[in-house]
């Protein structure tokens, strides 16, 4: 069976700085932008190539959140390139496909996003943190 398969998966950007000022003994609320960047790499010949980016960051980066009045643990930044290829028959309609690699590939960065938080923040000092489910009008609206 042909279809989607992964080419690579790298992080251009990963960062992770832990707040001095963060009271454990508070909740936090984790508010996060989250920027998705499609792009089509198509060409005449199999296999047909698409890549996404995902950027998720913590909001106001150049703020300190004290300052703001929040109590996060962390400030975060992630960006995750996703290059698929697909090698099974090109459907007539392109459009299909081309969502179809979309929601794939943005899908695929989110869940390595998801793990590499977990994993960054896992010896940190307030412990671990993953980025959640996300809204599906956010996958939709990008």
């Amino acid at each position: 069976m042909s279809g989607f398969g992964i080419i690579d998966i790298h992080f251009p950007i990963q960062m992770v700085m832990a707040h001095q000022d963060h009271d454990q003994n508070e909740p936090f609320s984790s508010r996060n932008n989250i920027d998705v960047v499609f792009t089509v790499q198509e060409g005449k010949a199999k296999p047909f190539k698409y890549v996404a980016s995902v950027t998720v960051r913590s909001e106001n980066q150049d703020e300190e959140p004290s300052a703001q009045g929040v109590n996060v643990p962390y400030r975060i930044a992630f960006q995750c390139v996703v290059k698929l290829e697909y090698d099974g028959e090109r459907k007539k309609n392109t459009k299909a496909l081309e969502k179809s690699a979309r929601t794939t590939s943005i899908q695929v960065a989110i869940g390595a996003i998801r793990e590499r938080m977990a994993s960054l923040t896992a010896r940190a000092p307030w412990g671990v943190i993953s980025l959640g489910i996300l809204e599906d009008d956010i996958i939709r609206r990008n």
